[in-house]
């Protein structure tokens, strides 16, 4: 049996509604590397400051060296345990920062799976639901509960460590007002576009009933014999289509009945109108020729 790629009359092309999320996603996974990275150099910094500190106010005796260092394996981990012990975090902040970490690693090796979800093959959407369930899948929070801890961190910090503050921050202060403000924006057209994407919705499903349309047995629109193997129509398969437009479906919905493209059922849409639209002479299935089938292997 063939499974077709994409299962919607639209194909591979992103449609607005996921074009404009995908923009979305983009932007918010630019600020999640900054802020992490932000945060990643604000707490080890401290701890490196403020033990070379200490060291230096030491009246006499070796001078030992920091705990903590950029070049120290696993930094931040080593760092945030000693703000736990410190009591500048909870066991639960440094297990929630430590999940913001990973998804910051998420974003930088492993992007196509933060946006997989989005694209319209059915394999991908298969894959999404597949790594969603290893707990691999885009966070709409995790900027916020970044920009959360850098705020908190930089009030509690001062109470127990040298603050060490480096020119990044001030440096991207400009693309962060920028990047948030075409956030905003997307986010109002996103939530437009969602909202208009749910009335097509319905007046879509509205469409797709073929109640009382006398388009049964051989007519039904999703009968083998309407359809060659390459997807191309027959000539019943064509006036089946023609009759739909009689109708009055929409090409979306001529689309989906036929199971052919969007671009395919717009194309006739043109042919039917060239043919006298509504008020052409509908042609006899029945006399028409029955396409043969071939088998594609031996029983």
């Amino acid at each position: 049996m063939r499974f077709p790629l994409y299962d919607t009359p639209h194909g591979g092309a992103l449609r607005s509604l996921e074009h404009n999320i995908l923009r979305y996603r983009a932007l918010e996974m630019v600020l999640a590397l900054f802020y992490a990275q932000d945060l990643r150099e604000f707490v080890v910094g401290c701890i490196e400051a403020t033990d070379h500190m200490r060291g230096a106010l030491k009246d006499e005796g070796e001078t030992p060296p920091p705990r903590v260092t950029d070049t120290t394996p696993r930094a931040l981990q080593k760092a945030l345990k000693i703000m736990v012990q410190d009591g500048v975090l909870t066991r639960e902040d440094k297990a929630e920062i430590g999940k913001l970490i990973a998804y910051r690693n998420y974003i930088a090796h492993q992007v196509d799976d933060l946006v997989i979800d989005l694209s319209p093959g059915r394999r991908a959407r298969d894959y999404a639901e597949f790594i969603k369930g290893k707990g691999i899948a885009y966070s709409y929070t995790a900027v916020e509960r970044l920009k959360h801890y850098r705020i908190l961190l930089h009030r509690r910090a001062g109470r127990k460590y040298v603050m060490r503050y480096g020119h990044s921050a001030l440096s991207f202060a400009a693309i962060e007002r920028a990047l948030s403000a075409d956030l905003k924006r997307l986010r109002r057209r996103i939530d437009r576009l969602f909202i208009e994407r749910r009335a097509q919705e319905r007046n879509l499903s509205e469409e797709l009933s073929l109640e009382g349309a006398g388009m049964d047995g051989e007519l039904r629109p999703g009968h083998p014999l309407h359809q060659y193997d390459s997807g191309k129509l027959t000539l019943r398969g064509i006036e089946v289509c023609y009759r739909l437009f009689d109708l009055g479906k929409s090409p979306l919905a001529v689309a989906y009945l036929m199971r052919i493209s969007l671009q395919a059922a717009k194309r006739r849409q043109g042919m039917w109108l060239a043919a006298g639209g509504s008020g052409r002479v509908q042609q006899d299935v029945s006399a028409m020729p029955i396409r043969r089938f071939y088998r594609d292997y031996d029983d």
